[in-house]
C-alpha cells in the first residue's frame, strides 16, 4: 500500500489557502466603492485570467512536465502582485490571476496524484481554498490591512514548498504521448461530463452563496470547507459514485425547502463532491493532470460564472 504524504497534500492545502486568501482580499479590495458595472467588469476579467484560462496553462504545465514549477512560480507572481498592489491595482490582480491560475493546475494535479485511487490528496488541497477565499473578501470589507500578513504568509509558503525534494514531494508523471489513442475517448467523454457536472452544480452554488452579510458568508464559506474535506473522506470509506449521487440529490432537496439552515446543510453537500470530480478526473488521465484540473477548477467554475450572470 502507498504511503499517503501528509505532510506535502498538507502544504499543497496551505498554498491554496494563502492562494484564495490573496486573490479574495486583491479583487474584493479593489471592487469595493466602484460601480455596479466596474465591479462586474473588475471580476469578469480576473475570472477569465484566473479560471477560463486554467486549462491552456495546464497544458503547458503537463508538456513540460513541471507541475511543481509551477506552483513555487505562480506563489511567486502572487508574492509580485502583493507588492506592487497599493501603487497599481489592476497590475497587482494581472500578476495574481496567473499566479491563481498556475497554483490551481500545478498543485490541483499534484494533490490527486499523490493519492492514487483514492480523493483524500484532492480533498486536503481543495478544502482550505474556499476558506482562504471567505477570510479574504470578509478582511476586505471590514478594510483590514491585510497586504503584510499576506505577504509574509506568501513567502512562508514558497519557503515551505521549495524545502520539499521533488522525489517526496511530486509523484511521478507519464509523459503525454506524441499521438493521442482511441483507448482514451472513453476518459474524454467521462471528464467533458463531469466539466459540465461542475458548471452546473457551481451555478446552484453561486447563486444560493449570493450574500453581503458577513455572518453569512463566513458561514457559506466554513460549511462549503468542510464539505469539500470530508467529501473526500467519505469517499475513500463508502464508494465515489454512491457519495457524488447521494450528496447532489440531498443538496437540491435542501435548497428547495429553501431555509436558511438547510441552505448552509445544501451547500456542504453540495461541495462534498468536488474533491471526487477532482480525483476522478485527473486519475484516469494522469499525463494530462494540469489540464484537467485546468477544466474541473477553472473553465468549470467560469462556465458557471458566465451562465449565472446570463440567467440573472
Amino acid at each position: 500500500m502507498t504511503k499517503t504524504p501528509w505532510k506535502f497534500l498538507c502544504t499543497l492545502g496551505l498554498t491554496h489557502f494563502v492562494t484564495d486568501a490573496i486573490s479574495g482580499f486583491t479583487v474584493t479590495s479593489t471592487a469595493v466603492g466602484h460601480s455596479f458595472l466596474n465591479i462586474s467588469l473588475i471580476i469578469l476579467s480576473y475570472n477569465i485570467v484566473a479560471f477560463a484560462f486554467q486549462p491552456f496553462v495546464g497544458l503547458v504545465v503537463d508538456q513540460y512536465r513541471f507541475h511543481r514549477s509551477a506552483v513555487l512560480f505562480g506563489m511567486g507572481a502572487m508574492s509580485v502582485g502583493l507588492i506592487v498592489f497599493t501603487f497599481s491595482p489592476i497590475v497587482a490582480l494581472a500578476c495574481i490571476a496567473i499566479g491563481s491560475s498556475m497554483i490551481h493546475v500545478g498543485a490541483g494535479a499534484l494533490s490527486s496524484l499523490a493519492t492514487p485511487k483514492k480523493s483524500i490528496g484532492a480533498a486536503l488541497f481543495t478544502a482550505p481554498g474556499v476558506i482562504g477565499l471567505t477570510l479574504g473578501a470578509l478582511a476586505a470589507l471590514q478594510s483590514m490591512p491585510m497586504i503584510p500578513t499576506l505577504l509574509m504568509s506568501s513567502v512562508v509558503t514558497i519557503a515551505t514548498l521549495s524545502r520539499l525534494t521533488p522525489k517526496a514531494s511530486a509523484p511521478m508523471i507519464p509523459k503525454i504521448p506524441q499521438t493521442p489513442s482511441l483507448h482514451s475517448l472513453p476518459s474524454i467523454l467521462i471528464i467533458a461530463l463531469l466539466v459540465l457536472f461542475v458548471a452546473f452544480r457551481s451555478m446552484f452554488w453561486l447563486h444560493e452563496s449570493a450574500t453581503t452579510v458577513p455572518m453569512l458568508i463566513l458561514v457559506f464559506g466554513l460549511s462549503a470547507g468542510v464539505g469539500k474535506l470530508l467529501g473526500g473522506v467519505f469517499a475513500d470509506r463508502f464508494g465515489r459514485v454512491p457519495i457524488v449521487n447521494i450528496a447532489t440529490v440531498f443538496a437540491l432537496l435542501c435548497f428547495t425547502e429553501g431555509s436558511l439552515s438547510m441552505t448552509v446543510i445544501g451547500i456542504f453537500a453540495l461541495q462534498s463532491s468536488t474533491s471526487i470530480i477532482l480525483s476522478t478526473a485527473v486519475q484516469r488521465m494522469p499525463t494530462y493532470a494540469a489540464t484537467i484540473s485546468g477544466l474541473i477548477l477553472g473553465l468549470g467554475l467560469a462556465i458557471a460564472g458566465i451562465a449565472t450572470k446570463i440567467i440573472g
